[in-house]
């Protein structure tokens, strides 16, 4: 009885408060807004992915929306999410990355030989990734990586969090890791490598129903994150050859 009185006089219960209101207490705020995108062209659009025909053909990615990258194995999805998350930083975008299938080193590694690539290494075509896990770069290389970690410390950029899911790898992980790094700094682009290897909370009927489960999830999180301001998330999808086949 003591606890049915509580929870009555709660507002909301075992949800995360959403914005909401009178349209007409939000009208300066748009104005304003609509002013700050008048006055920054530039900033128009979503976060752009730095490839100039993907960006001319998708505009980018925006708050609130959940883009899938879907190709079959090795065909570079997560070096498009890696070339995605180093251009938003270069941008000033404040990027979380969560990763379930490559370890935290792996995705830092490839996001400092994407750094490698700019002009002012003069290293045509940047460092190879793998070359510098296994610790094989050649002396200039060697010291062009050295150079590459001195700058990349040292860029006046957005922030960029790396974090390597735990084995259950939850959706909820997902969701309190963003907000926690979203009380440090306002964040602009989550990408999670990837989202079918997650798993929501209690048993699920199916990965099939999982999976469309978990879409639908991130999705709503996507558009009500921070409040309503809203997130990108972007994840590499790997498709089977075979479905894909007898989907044809």
């Amino acid at each position: 009885e003591f606890l049915q009185e509580r929870l009555q006089s709660l507002q909301v219960v075992s949800t995360a408060a959403t914005p909401e209101g009178d349209v007409r207490d939000d009208v300066e705020k748009i104005w304003a807004d609509y002013l700050h995108r008048e006055a920054n062209p530039e900033e128009e659009g979503g976060i752009k992915y730095g490839i100039a025909e993907v960006d001319e053909f998708t505009g980018g990615v925006r708050p609130g929306e959940l883009a899938l990258l879907a190709g079959f194995v090795g065909t570079g999805k997560s070096q498009l999410v890696t070339a995605l998350s180093w251009n938003a930083l270069r941008h000033g975008k404040n990027v979380i990355m969560f990763t379930a299938e490559s370890t935290r080193e792996e995705m830092e590694i490839r996001v400092l030989a994407r750094h490698s690539r700019l002009p002012k290494f003069k290293c045509p075509g940047g460092l190879d990734s793998s070359q510098i896990l296994n610790a094989t770069l050649s002396p200039e290389h060697r010291e062009v990586f050295r150079a590459v970690l001195t700058d990349f410390r040292e860029s006046d950029t957005g922030n960029l969090y790396m974090v390597q899911m735990p084995p259950d790898g939850l959706v909820d992980y997902v969701h309190a890791k963003a907000a926690q790094y979203n009380r440090k700094s306002p964040i602009d682009l989550i990408v999670i490598d990837s989202i079918n290897l997650l798993r929501m909370p209690g048993k699920v009927e199916g990965k099939r129903v999982m999976l469309e489960d978990m879409l639908q999830n991130f999705k709503r999180f996507a558009s009500s994150f921070d409040n309503g301001r809203g997130v990108a998330i972007v994840s590499p999808w790997q498709m089977s050859r075979t479905a894909w086949q007898e989907a044809k």
